[in-house]
């Protein structure tokens, strides 16, 4: 949801930049099960 809004109302580098360290982590942790 924040990542949504900040596309909206931010540039497309800052969502990149939020984007990806939150996908990483997702991926992580779903390694790690």
């Amino acid at each position: 949801m924040a990542g949504a809004y900040g596309g909206a109302t931010a540039g497309r580098k800052i969502v990149f930049v939020q984007t990806v360290p939150a996908l990483i982590g997702l991926a992580l942790v779903l390694a790690a099960r």
